[in-house]
């Protein structure tokens, strides 16, 4: 039907931010959740049309990121981030 739907959790644990090992970055623990549509798949004049919308949360700092894909119709290409009021 050309609908994907996915979700996903990851743990980032402690890093170094230099190799002189003199500060770290807190632990992470991150979620993500995407939805992508094939337009193809519903009529073959549309073929390698696709939107994609993707989202990811990250618990310790409270961020939410927000990306979108439209591929096969030029303009953003690989990724667009949304504008800044969007976020």
């Amino acid at each position: 039907n050309g609908l994907t739907l996915g979700t996903g959790v990851r743990y980032l644990g402690e890093n170094y931010t230099s190799t002189a090992n003199t500060d770290k970055n807190s632990a992470q623990l991150l979620f993500d959740a995407s939805v992508s549509y094939d337009f193809g798949a519903a009529n073959p004049g549309y073929n390698g049309l696709t939107a994609a919308f993707n989202a990811a949360w990250n618990s310790f700092a409270a961020g939410l990121l927000l990306r979108y894909n439209l591929s096969g119709v030029g303009g953003c290409g690989e990724s667009c981030p949304l504008p800044d009021g969007r976020r």
